[in-house]
């Protein structure tokens, strides 16, 4: 798939390597932001930003990075 500035929810669920399913439910939820591409206020006219693939998957990884604060293997903190 090439780099574009914004895709359907079929091609955002593929670039995530997820279901269509779970990508609604995260612009349902908020999650995940998709915008009104014409002015009719139709499903298949919604997108969703490369942009806001990139953010959404940097947010994920802080949240990771954060929970998993201060743990190195064996569960042995480097701060101990």
């Amino acid at each position: 798939m090439t780099l574009r500035l914004a895709y359907t929810y079929d091609e955002a669920a593929e670039l995530l390597g997820v279901g269509k399913l779970l990508i609604r439910s995260l612009v349902d939820s908020g999650e995940l932001i998709a915008i009104c591409i014409s002015s009719h206020e139709d499903a298949r006219s919604k997108r969703i930003s490369h942009h806001e693939l990139t953010r959404f998957i940097a947010a994920r990884e802080a949240l990771q990075r954060h929970k998993f604060a201060g743990l190195t293997l064996g569960g042995v903190s480097q701060s101990a």
